[in-house]
């Protein structure tokens, strides 16, 4: 099959990297692969095929007609079967173009994330349903991911439930052990990923284990606003180190990761710390609950409940090595089984031959 994977721009971002990774495993099987991006990036894309950036200005939010001049344009000389957009703005730039400028193959979503928590209106939410219903098929990260839009498709459009995928064989190369404890969150600066309350916990936190750590990694829009509170906070010992291309290789072996999202549809950090010795500690939203089902590494303590997540964090600190291997171990057994891209990948091939 010829598949085109529309991507919103060069970043670390979940969705942007697992279209890395689906359409690697894809070339694999001997499909015929590109990957497009919209938007101006300038983060390495580990995608071994053909990368074609339309490199649109990100600050320019208006809908110009060029540009799905541009996007049509290289669908056509692609002539694939498949489309499929990837988050952000790339369901509605793939499937207006497709209604002005006509190309072939069929344009499908992977819905990664929880769309409604983006509504800020009726007309919003109008907008995105119109979309949607122009779909010939959507791929849902989760049930919860997949019953946030039950309201607003049309029942007759194919649709499937898959999980995100990595390469589980990958060596995530860590730093030594601290001498001290350290946390670490892997996100970007956004709202959704509620930096103010882990700052707001550290500053609690430090209080009870003034020698430990935080490390921040990512870059985005909030970053110098969240810089700007840790230095009015005087806070000490956190650590920013923005977008990195390996951040596991910044992360000490004794580290655990926090992440105390307001959404999430399925964070693939959550099964890369579990296959990397990290466990975790997270709030229980989107799809956060059914990806961690009985995987005994990852801890959701209450939301915003800073006293239920310092005990969270001093459970594992303090808890015996031998006791945290035996959690991390039985938790990556059923990350492997559930979330290998070989298992997943097989799961989007067989969806987009269905269609």
């Amino acid at each position: 099959m010829r598949i085109a994977l529309v991507i919103q721009q060069p970043q670390a971002r979940g969705q942007e990297l697992f279209a890395c990774t689906l359409g690697n495993f894809l070339l694999d099987q001997d499909h015929e692969v590109i990957l497009i991006s919209l938007f101006q990036g300038d983060f390495p894309l580990s995608f071994k095929g053909k990368h074609v950036s339309l490199n649109w200005e990100v600050k320019q939010k208006w809908i110009g007609i060029s540009r799905f001049k541009s996007l049509s344009t290289e669908l056509r000389k692609f002539n694939p079967d498949i489309v499929q957009a990837n988050g952000g703005d790339t369901l509605k730039y793939s499937v207006l173009s497709a209604m002005i400028f006509p190309f072939s193959g069929k344009v499908i979503f992977n819905n990664g994330g929880v769309v409604s928590y983006y509504f800020r209106s009726g007309l919003q939410k109008f907008f995105y349903r119109f979309l949607l219903n122009r779909l010939q098929g959507l791929i849902s990260i989760s049930s919860y991911s997949a019953q946030d839009l039950n309201g607003l498709l049309d029942a007759s459009i194919p649709k499937c439930q898959i999980p995100i995928g990595l390469n589980t064989n990958f060596q995530f190369a860590l730093k030594e052990a601290a001498p001290n404890p350290v946390f670490v969150h892997i996100g970007g600066f956004t709202p959704e990923k509620n930096h103010r309350f882990l700052i707001a916990l550290w500053e609690n936190y430090q209080s009870i284990i003034p020698e430990s750590m935080l490390v921040l990694i990512g870059g985005g829009p909030q970053k110098s606003e969240i810089e700007q509170l840790i230095d009015s906070k005087s806070l000490s010992n956190i650590h920013l180190l923005g977008s990195q291309v390996n951040p596991w290789a910044f992360v000490p072996k004794n580290a655990i990761l926090l992440l105390p999202s307001k959404i999430e549809g399925m964070p693939s950090v959550i099964a890369e710390s579990i296959l990397s010795g990290i466990p975790v500690i997270a709030h229980r939203v989107g799809g956060i609950a059914e990806m961690v089902e009985a995987l005994p590494a990852c801890f959701l303590p209450e939301f915003e409940n800073i006293e239920n997540w310092s005990q969270a964090m001093n459970y594992w600190v303090s808890m015996a090595e031998e006791e945290k291997s035996n959690l991390l171990a039985s938790s990556r057994e059923m990350v492997v089984a559930k979330f290998d891209m070989q298992v997943v990948g097989e799961q989007f091939q067989k969806f987009h031959k269905s269609l």
